[in-house]
């Protein structure tokens, strides 16, 4: 395929690895992927799940109650229990033969927006993570801490992924080629 598009799918799969697998699997090379997913990234859901592990607007935490729907044919369909942040979005894609392209804007959380006045705090702790992360661990190139440092911070503090509801991805297959050489850089093989 030349295109695959998951919308508001990968939050309701207990396996976001072996998704991200078949997306490989399927998608030709310098394929895209768009996917999108409610972005538990924001402000509004980061200190939400500081206080409760929960949604403001839901107040208590996934749980079998609510989030697991059984159906008359007892088939069991998973509300938002495998909700997914951006970083882990990064990490399952760097793994698995993409990268992330483009974040596109979408609506903004009117929750996050109220807790804009933290983002000076979101800069200096991101900046003293990337600083104290980078000249530690010597076994590692610094070239690749300064890449991968890099774009955690940049995602950090994204306006789409601090301020939108919801995700909007646009990912790319990379080379097997660049993924293996990179994967070999970075001692993982």
């Amino acid at each position: 395929m030349d295109m695959i598009i998951c919308q508001e799918g990968i939050e309701h799969l207990p396996n976001p690895l072996l998704l991200f697998q078949e997306f490989n699997r399927v998608l030709k090379k310098d394929g895209t992927l768009i996917l999108t997913t409610p972005n538990i990234s924001h402000l509004r859901a980061k200190i939400s799940y500081l206080l409760s592990e929960s949604d403001f607007y839901k107040r208590m935490p996934p749980n079998e109650l609510d989030a697991v729907w059984h159906s008359s044919d007892n088939r069991v369909y998973f509300g938002h229990i495998f909700l997914i942040g951006i970083q882990k979005i990064r990490v399952l894609s760097s793994i698995t033969g993409f990268k992330i392209k483009k974040i596109h804007n979408v609506k903004a959380s009117a929750g996050s927006l109220f807790f804009s006045f933290l983002y000076p705090i979101l800069i200096f702790s991101n900046i003293y993570a990337y600083l104290k992360n980078t000249f530690k661990n010597d076994d590692m190139l610094l070239s690749d801490k300064k890449r991968v440092y890099g774009e955690i911070v940049r995602l950090n503090l994204h306006p789409s992924v601090l301020f939108g509801k919801h995700l909007l991805l646009e990912l790319k297959k990379i080379d097997s080629k660049e993924l293996t050489s990179r994967k070999s850089q970075e001692g993982i093989i």
